[in-house]
């Protein structure tokens, strides 16, 4: 569990570290009752956390077991070979990092007793999905809980946001779901079968990563222009200033 766990929680931290930046400033538009403001660029941060952890997760998820071999190579304590269980850890944590941007705005506007009885529940559910699990499932167990938490954290906090903040339709919030998780899946499932669990040393790796990371980037991209335009022609224009 650790080993598998060291890789995806640095991912997490460094999409956490990217953003936790923006409370402040959604704070600020939505004291002085800028709506239109706030949504705006709260959907361009949800698609920017959305977009980029599907690139990061689906690489991770493609070339996570691959790294794990490796990295234990000689160490017989334990079977890391495992792939479903890094699966199953990398959805957890891109589900885990999805709350992000609904979690930002509510502790922007100080909404923190509608969010509190969540969290304990996620825990309870955590622990009680983990021990129901944990006799067929094994290892798995715990990281089927850590997802039931994290889906019970994100639906209460995307609720609030949806409907005491900003008041849009909650089918803005389920279509990033459905897209890019879906496409998500799609890439890791075909780019798994090509890239296999036979490399050897990290630089084999290392050269068999460089067009995962193209396809998976690529393809990201063409996704967020058929489905996210508006937020993905506001960044170049930003960026060309």
């Amino acid at each position: 569990y650790t080993v598998y766990h060291m890789v995806v929680k640095n991912i997490n931290q460094l999409i956490t570290n990217a953003f936790v930046g923006i409370r402040s400033t959604l704070g600020n538009m939505y004291a002085k009752g800028e709506k239109e403001h706030l949504q705006k660029r709260f959907h361009d941060v949800e698609w920017m956390i959305f977009a980029g952890g599907a690139v990061l997760y689906s690489i991770t998820g493609i070339l996570l077991t691959p790294f794990v071999l490796i990295y234990t190579d000689g160490i017989a304590d334990a079977d890391y070979n495992r792939y479903y269980f890094g699966l199953l850890m990398t959805f957890s944590c891109y589900v885990y990092i999805t709350r992000l941007p609904y979690q930002l705005l509510t502790e922007a506007v100080g909404l923190f007793k509608e969010t509190r009885n969540s969290a304990f529940l996620g825990i309870a559910a955590n622990i009680i999905v983990s021990l129901i699990c944990a006799p067929f499932m094994g290892l798995n167990s715990v990281v089927v809980g850590t997802l039931v938490s994290g889906l019970i954290r994100n639906g209460n906090l995307i609720w609030i946001t949806v409907r005491k903040v900003l008041n849009i339709p909650m089918w803005a919030v389920v279509k990033n779901y459905i897209v890019y998780f879906g496409f998500s899946a799609i890439l890791v499932f075909f780019l798994s079968k090509w890239i296999g669990t036979d490399k050897t040393t990290l630089v084999e790796l290392a050269v068999a990563a460089i067009p995962v990371a193209i396809i998976v980037s690529v393809s990201i991209l063409i996704v967020s222009v058929l489905f996210n335009r508006r937020q993905f022609m506001g960044i170049v224009k930003y960026i060309r200033k």
